[in-house]
């Protein structure tokens, strides 16, 4: 009875660190980019919003040939 009471307690503490570990997790996006495509050929480095259509924008994993990058400042969450 006291493993089993144990080994529950030891996966309950294992869930718990992998809850915690998961939502600090940053995002890996490598650039930000306008859902509606407002400046299709532009990628910001930073979350935030279009500075045209307000939007938020949209990690993306890949910068196109040929795109502006813009050093859009960081805001504070």
């Amino acid at each position: 009875m006291k493993y089993i009471r144990y080994s529950a307690l030891n996966i309950l503490l294992i869930a718990f660190v992998i809850q915690i570990i998961a939502c600090s997790n940053k995002s890996n996006h490598i650039a930000y980019q306008c859902p509606m495509e407002c400046q299709i050929d532009t990628v910001f480095k930073y979350e935030g919003k279009c500075p045209i259509c307000k939007m938020e924008l949209i990690g993306i994993d890949t910068i196109p040939e040929k795109t502006t990058i813009i050093n859009n400042f960081k805001q504070k969450q």
